[in-house]
Order: structure tokens, then sequence, then C-alpha cells
């Protein structure tokens, strides 16, 4: 009698567990977990970005990491990978109620682009869309990022 009603607990007991983790899966629990745009901050932007810009060539990834003189921003690494040599730079930037800053500099000193979008709505942070420009030419070209989920 004892084993059976300590069965039916272990059993209890599991399948509750169970019915848990299928719950943080459903559509509805993402939904309420995910913050919108204008929630996004430092902690959202960190890691490890990969995207395009329009009429550039490659692809270019970006690594963001927490800025040390910026309590709420970012610094990082960019790479650029257009056929031959892939292009560094060093990126600095923020978020702030939704809008995405980052500038790099491929010296340290200079400011060679300017990152300005936003992120996207239902996109839980992981989607920035917008304009990059370099300070050498004014012509603006469009961007999308994404940032990847897993192992940095």
């Amino acid at each position: 009698m004892r084993t059976a009603l300590r069965n039916t607990t272990v059993f209890i007991a599991f399948s509750h567990l169970f019915t848990l983790s299928i719950a943080q899966n459903r559509p509805e629990t993402a939904a309420r977990d995910c913050p919108a745009s204008r929630q996004i901050g430092q902690a959202h932007l960190l890691g490890t970005w990969r995207g395009q810009i329009d009429g550039v060539p490659g692809l270019t990834v970006i690594r963001l990491t927490p800025h040390p003189e910026h309590r709420d921003g970012v610094a990082g690494f960019l790479q650029r990978s257009a056929g031959g040599e892939p292009a560094v730079a060093r990126v600095s930037g923020d978020v702030d109620e939704g809008i995405f800053t980052l500038e790099e500099s491929e010296d340290g000193r200079r400011i060679a682009a300017t990152w300005s979008g936003a992120i996207k709505e239902d996109s839980c942070g992981r989607t920035i869309t917008g304009s990059w420009w370099r300070d050498d030419t004014d012509q603006r070209r469009a961007f999308e990022l994404h940032k990847q989920i897993g192992w940095d």
C-alpha cells in the first residue's frame, strides 16, 4: 500500500513538472515574457548580432559587451566580411526607449560610421532595423540586425 501511494505521489509530482515545462513554450507565455521595444535595455543588446547593410557586400557581425565607462552603454567589435580581408572596427552605443545608436570606429579615435535604428516591435528585442551611414559620405543605407541566440 505504501509503495503504491509513494509511486502515485511521484507520478503526480512529475506530471506537474511536465505540465509547467509545456506552459513555458506556449505562444501566450512567450508573448507575455517578451518585452516591448521601449523596454529593451543594455542587457538585451549584449551578445552577438548578425546582419546586412543594403548595398554593402558580405555579412556584418557585431559582438557587444557592457561599456567599460558608460553604465547603460555597450561596446565591442564589428567584423564585416566582404570578399577579401574582413574589415574590423570598434563600436560603442546604447539603446534608449527602443531607439538604437551605435558608432563605428576603424582607428579607435574617429567615428567612421553611425548606426541609427529601432528595435522592431514583437521581436522580443532580437531585431533592429534602421539606417547606417559612413561619415565620409552622405549616403544612408538600410540595415537589419538579428540577435544570435546560443553560446557566445
